[in-house]
């Protein structure tokens, strides 16, 4: 049995209540300075972001960037991959826009992206799959 091969089991390892305080202030600190990428290539590039975001999860980044409404606007697409099915069916549940994409990582996968992100949720020194 695989780490993530249940909902259950997605929804404890992403669960604000189960994840120790380091751990979620590292999180909340890497979602900051996304924040201020975002802002930048928006400036930068003169045009929206196109996110893909590698092992997506639970798909809290795009669960929150949304909730930021001046944040949102500066996304045009954000694409999703994920090995654990579980991890795809909980992140592609509604989150109240069109923008979010979940695809189940293959072999062979394009696509068109402006940037790219890759959050860990693991402690240094824990086995990632």
């Amino acid at each position: 049995m695989g780490l993530y091969d249940t909902e259950d089991s997605v929804t404890r390892s992403f669960d604000e209540d189960f994840i120790p305080e380091e751990q979620l202030q590292a999180q909340w600190a890497e979602f900051i300075e996304l924040k201020k990428v975002i802002v930048e290539q928006f400036h930068l590039q003169n045009r929206p972001a196109r996110i893909l975001d590698i092992g997506i999860g639970s798909g809290r980044i795009p669960k929150h960037l949304s909730g930021i409404p001046e944040i949102w606007e500066m996304i045009d697409s954000y694409d999703g991959i994920d090995n654990a099915p579980a991890c795809i069916n909980i992140s592609k549940k509604p989150n109240g826009s069109g923008k979010v994409k979940v695809y189940q990582l293959q072999k062979k996968w394009k696509a068109n992206a402006s940037g790219i992100i890759r959050v860990s949720l693991h402690p240094i020194g824990a086995a990632a799959s």
